[in-house]
């Protein structure tokens, strides 16, 4: 048994038909389509957001680890917690390293590559 189609023809000012029957008449797809792509994106959203929240967290446990910054040499806490995402030159011999993750950001200011102090956000 063959199932009747309802076609919607459209002509537009140029001339050209368009069908635009799958939008109006029984079929489901571009519903499941836009609910495959909410639940897409959704999911990418919180992906992110976890992978963020666990990135900080490790930066923030590697800095706990160091105990008291100040006084630190600059090679000692690379090595430990890693390349920083900033260096800024101030002048000769002070330096600026700054560490940021998703609402975390430590700054450290260094003098003759001595730690002089800690500036520290968590943001949220």
């Amino acid at each position: 048994m063959q199932r009747s189609s309802c076609i919607a023809l459209c002509r537009d000012s140029c001339g050209w038909i368009y069908d635009f029957s799958p939008l109006t008449h029984g079929t489901r797809y571009p519903l499941n389509t836009l609910l495959l792509l909410v639940v897409v994106v959704i999911f990418a959203s919180l992906a992110t957001a976890w992978a963020g929240a666990v990135r900080s967290a490790s930066l923030r446990r590697k800095f706990e680890a160091l105990g008291m910054i100040p006084g630190r040499t600059m090679q000692e806490i690379v090595r430990h917690v890693g390349e920083p995402h900033r260096r800024h030159r101030l002048h000769a011999g002070r330096e600026v390293l700054e560490w940021q993750r998703i609402n975390f950001r430590v700054t450290l200011r260094f003098t003759a590559d001595v730690c002089d102090s800690v500036e520290y956000d968590a943001g949220g």
